[in-house]
């Protein structure tokens, strides 16, 4: 599963907002008055089919999934520009330390859309810079397997005018 604690810790870091500033959206509870941003999560789509990665002679195995998903990222603010805030946030994603944070959670940032202007007036009295932009992200998840090991084999037949017999062959007198 995607670390999105790591993601949401760097997001607010960028934005240079209070962790408790940027939320889930749609969670519960009424809306925020102060600057903050949220996050959304959609489209999660499987890249390619599963890789199987055999870790020892017992048969333990871990599969990998490979997931690309779009996060959504909209910035209330009251004053000044979301829109620069964002694209800020967005220069600062290549940052390296970023990149590496991001890289050993196994999170890749693979497209930035454009951002959108949703500026709005409240209540008719004051203006309130909104904006918002979807980030393509990759990230893996990795489910532990057992496989069935063959225990014993023996082959049999010919090579050309020769019979082989192998005899039976032992997993342990191979691996030991």
């Amino acid at each position: 599963m995607i670390n999105t604690q790591i993601v949401h810790d760097t997001i607010a870091e960028l934005l240079g907002l209070p962790l408790n500033r940027v939320i889930n959206a749609y969670s519960v509870g009424g809306r925020i008055n102060d600057d903050h941003a949220t996050l959304r999560y959609f489209e999660h789509k499987r890249e390619v089919l599963p890789e199987t990665r055999l870790l020892d002679s017992e048969g333990n195995a871990q599969i990998r999934i490979i997931w690309n998903a779009t996060l959504e990222v909209q910035l209330f603010i009251q004053h000044g520009s979301a829109v620069e805030l964002l694209r800020t946030m967005i220069n600062q994603l290549d940052l390296y330390r970023i990149d590496n944070r991001f890289k050993s959670n196994d999170i890749v940032i693979v497209d930035v859309g454009p951002i959108r202007d949703l500026t709005t007036l409240l209540a008719d009295k004051h203006w309130e810079s909104r904006a918002l932009v979807e980030i393509g992200i990759r990230f893996t998840d990795i489910i532990s397997d057992i496989l069935d090991m063959i225990e014993t084999v023996q082959i049999v037949g010919r090579t050309g005018d020769e019979a082989v017999d192998t005899g039976l062959i032992r997993k342990e007198e191979i691996n030991g």
